[in-house]
């Protein structure tokens, strides 16, 4: 059966659309995006925009800090038991801050997103090797 040619490059040019826009989307467990990951967490508390620059601060120290202590144990060959203790406190400290920040509210639904993340990140599907 013969095809019209306006079907066929209606068909190709929808086919290369498709293959673009899924050429321009992120891996699926890639490496999030940090300044989305804070725009859409202030958006999710209702931050003020007086507490926008201090949750943002107290977010970059935090992140500064666990890379450096990262550096360090990869340097030290730190084990992992110690290495996981030492991010906790630098969370820890960094939750202590966004303490005065935040109302009752918006402290609790953040510990709230902090948990969920950590879930996924701990539960997440193992990578499965391509069939040979």
């Amino acid at each position: 059966m013969k095809k019209p040619p306006a079907l066929v490059g209606t068909l190709s040019a929808l086919t290369l659309a498709a293959a673009v826009a899924l050429a321009q989307t992120p891996p699926a467990g890639g490496p999030p995006d940090p300044q989305a990951r804070v725009a859409q967490i202030a958006k999710d508390l209702a931050l003020t925009n007086a507490q926008k620059p201090q949750f943002q601060k107290i977010l970059d120290e935090e992140h500064a800090n666990l890379v450096a202590s990262m550096k360090q144990e990869r340097e030290q060959n730190t084990d992992v038991q110690t290495a996981h203790q030492n991010h906790q406190k630098i969370e820890d400290a960094a939750m202590a801050k966004l303490k005065p920040v935040l109302n009752d509210e918006q402290y609790k639904k953040y510990q709230e997103i902090v948990e969920a993340e950590a879930y996924a990140r701990h539960h997440r599907a193992p990578a499965v090797a391509p069939a040979t």
